[in-house]
């Protein structure tokens, strides 16, 4: 009997962003990819270029698209689709902060040690789900396919934690390198049977 098909995911952070005033930017337009954020994402597309990969999702923040687009010059023929749903977190009550002056923000603290934290934003358990319908609708509509997802660090790392059924708050223990990619494989049914995480030298 032949094995039921699966899905591999490939969740890309971002490359580097020009970020030399060191801010929590979260969804602020205007920040692009670095010369090393570039060689990064061609990095990356060196990585894919050889994979079976059908089709790119991406976040439609500037450094997540511009990153696509290098990693897509490696695979000519696949097409880039824009999933608002890929966007950063939602971060407005310490968004633009230092990451100093983040770690003594009331909002950052909450979102970081409560998922069910009352924010002006969202907290860890509306990222979680809203990144566990986007792998289950890639699921369903790329049954046993190889995809890629271009987006942001806490989205990627509140549904790897919400894959393995592991308390969300953990995400403070998790730190994934931009370029990085977190491959997450689903069985028929979209339940998470495989994840790995990748760094490229």
């Amino acid at each position: 009997m032949p094995e039921s098909p699966k899905t591999t995911i490939y969740f890309v952070r971002h490359a580097q962003a020009e970020n030399p005033n060191g801010i929590y930017y979260g969804r602020m337009p205007g920040f692009h990819l670095s010369s090393e954020g570039r060689e990064q994402a061609k990095k990356l597309g060196e990585y894919f270029k050889d994979k079976p990969i059908e089709i790119i999702y991406t976040s439609p923040l500037e450094r997540t698209y511009e990153t696509a687009n290098i990693i897509s010059e490696s695979l000519p023929k696949v097409n880039i689709i824009h999933d608002y749903d890929l966007i950063e977190v939602n971060m407005i009550g310490w968004q633009s902060l230092k990451y100093d002056e983040a770690l003594k923000n009331e909002e950052h603290e909450h979102f970081m040690n409560d998922s069910l934290a009352s924010l002006q934003g969202e907290n860890l358990t509306q990222i979680s789900e809203r990144m566990k319908q986007v792998a289950a609708g890639i699921c369903q509509k790329h049954a046993g396919r190889q995809i890629i997802c271009v987006t942001h660090e806490f989205p990627i790392s509140a549904l790897e934690l919400r894959l393995k059924n592991q308390p969300l708050e953990e995400i403070k223990a998790i730190n994934k390198a931009t370029g990085s990619i977190t491959k997450i494989v689903l069985d028929e049914a979209c339940n998470l049977v495989e994840s790995d995480y990748i760094e490229l030298s």
